[in-house]
């Protein structure tokens, strides 16, 4: 398969399947839904709710050789991550989870699903304790 190598190995094009590692440690809990995507379209749909707007300007610097995988490897060069609205970062978060190893896209879209029905209720939720009706 075509797969990370490892650290400091880059994507190999003949990796073995039994040598296949996920780049993200995986937690030892069930794979469905990705509770990481649940969690990002949850602050997602909260934050529209709230702000009345999709879009936002969020950056995320990274320094080169910043990774907690492969201190010192990557990035390569200094990132700059950027999102204009809640929708691409809340795509981005969930999509970290795939692009990791962590979860299938299953999981990914079903959990972002979840989500936007938290993030709906976290909403409520707050509204009705700043119109006094906790």
């Amino acid at each position: 398969m075509t797969a990370w190598g490892g650290p400091g190995q880059g994507t190999v094009n003949d990796l073995p399947g039994n040598q296949w590692r996920s780049y993200l440690n995986t937690a030892d809990h069930p794979e469905y839904p990705s509770g990481s995507a649940t969690f990002c379209a949850a602050h997602a749909q909260a934050a529209r709710r709230f702000l009345g707007t999709d879009n936002v300007q969020l950056f995320f610097p990274v320094a080169a050789g910043s990774s907690r995988i492969e201190p010192g490897i990557t990035p390569a060069t200094n990132l700059l991550l950027s999102w204009t609205t809640w929708t691409d970062f809340a795509r981005d978060c969930g999509m970290s989870r795939l692009w990791g190893g962590v979860h299938f896209k299953a999981s990914i879209t079903n959990g972002a699903a979840f989500g936007g029905q938290f993030g709906d209720m976290a909403y409520e939720f707050v509204q009705r304790h700043i119109n006094g009706q906790s």
